[in-house]
């Protein structure tokens, strides 16, 4: 395999076992080039040293802050990440799935949770995190509840029961505490 200005070529046969991390110059270029369906719901406002939030991932000095908002049957949540200097943070937003019928106060808080954790999971992919801490912080405390009973049997009746499943995934996964 080789490039060849904006593609690359595969040449032969086998699998390919290029990451790729190894594609994207920096990390934005990698969000750009997602392909994971759940990344779509986010909308990047503003990102600064990438490279430094990585170092406070892997030390246990990060904080994602998470802010639903529901009105006029529609579900969004901000989403700040941050250090502990806050000189540099990344910021983005997220649009609630569903349908109207779907939208609550709790559906928007859980949506900035799996935003965060969406947004984490990129960057250890990106950035080879292997260990670290982050703190979430989130008003909707029964969003917040629903996401740490990892005993609790889930049942598709619940309500917003994609999310936290989704939310329970990615923590289950992820080699951040």
């Amino acid at each position: 395999m080789f490039r060849q200005r904006d593609s690359w070529i595969c040449i032969g046969t086998g699998e390919i076992t290029i990451s790729c991390t190894q594609l994207a110059p920096n990390f934005t270029t990698f969000l750009q080039h997602s392909t994971e369906s759940k990344l779509r719901l986010l909308h990047i406002v503003q990102n600064k040293d990438m490279g430094q939030l990585a170092d406070w991932i892997k030390h246990g000095q990060a904080i994602i802050v998470s802010d639903g908002s529901y009105k006029n049957s529609i579900g969004i949540a901000a989403v700040i990440l941050e250090g502990p200097d806050k000189s540099c943070c990344l910021t983005f937003q997220a649009t609630a799935p569903g349908s109207e019928s779907d939208m609550t106060p709790f559906c928007s808080e859980l949506t900035g949770i799996l935003a965060g954790l969406l947004m984490i999971a990129k960057m250890v992919e990106f950035f080879n995190i292997s260990s670290g801490d982050i703190t979430l912080a989130c008003d909707g405390l029964s969003a917040l509840q629903q996401c740490n009973k990892e005993t609790m049997h889930l049942h598709p009746d619940m309500a917003c029961y994609d999310l936290i499943r989704a939310i329970r995934h990615l923590r289950h996964r992820s080699p951040l505490k």
